[in-house]
């Protein structure tokens, strides 16, 4: 079953670029079915020279019984 993990990196940037500010925390949700799977979907996605170096700071599941995310 598919759940919903929010990722949350923190860019490694020194200066301003692509409109991000030093140690920026970003938030990502990501559909999958665990937080290992989270994590490899945003290395395998958002890693390279497009994107400002990052590092995951945490993966938190959300509730998906009562409180469905709403996406």
């Amino acid at each position: 079953m598919k759940k919903v993990f929010l990722v949350k990196i923190k860019t490694l940037n020194k200066s301003r670029v692509w409109d991000y500010e030093p140690n920026t925390e970003i938030i990502i949700p990501v559909l999958t079915n665990s937080s290992y799977n989270a994590e490899r979907k945003i290395d395998s996605r958002y890693w390279g020279s497009e994107y400002p170096d990052y590092t995951i700071q945490s993966i938190k599941e959300c509730d998906c019984f009562l409180f469905k995310p709403m996406i």
